[in-house]
């Protein structure tokens, strides 16, 4: 498997793409502070409670009462946040570094930032359509 390190097009020089760094920043923090840390494993209660269900979503199914959880509508942005693993951490992070700052560049930081939370939305609402009845948490940057 190819792991990218860089891309052909780099950003000008004098480009700080505090987006992406700051993506990646909350991306790592939450699952370093709040998914268990490096050596540990993934918190399946935070899992449960931040990550997308789609049967929870739609209302089929709902979330036991002692975990604390969100609304689910808002696990639409919060599922973003969480990984698996820390590969899983680490791999989404690596592509969000490689591209992210092109994007950024290309779009300016405001439209980049929405498309990266309007873009995991929509992955997000793709995915519980597609498996409205599903108990599988949705986690990661991917979409």
């Amino acid at each position: 498997m190819a792991i990218p390190i860089a891309d052909e097009n780099p950003t000008h020089k004098n480009h700080k793409s505090y987006i992406t760094i700051g993506l990646i920043a909350i991306n790592v923090v939450v699952y370093l502070f709040f998914q268990g840390g490096i050596f540990a494993e993934v918190d399946p209660i935070i899992t449960i409670g931040f990550g997308l269900i789609p049967s929870v979503l739609w209302g089929n199914n709902y979330i036991d009462e002692t975990i604390f959880s969100i609304a689910a509508d808002l696990t639409l942005i919060s599922y973003m946040f969480l990984h698996g693993g820390l590969m899983h951490m680490v791999s989404n992070m690596l592509i969000l570094w490689v591209f992210g700052d092109n994007i950024e560049l290309a779009l300016g930081r405001a439209q980049y930032l929405l498309f990266y939370i309007l873009g995991g939305v929509a992955a997000a609402l793709l995915q519980a359509i597609m498996l409205m009845d599903s108990e599988l948490t949705l986690e990661g940057a991917s979409g």
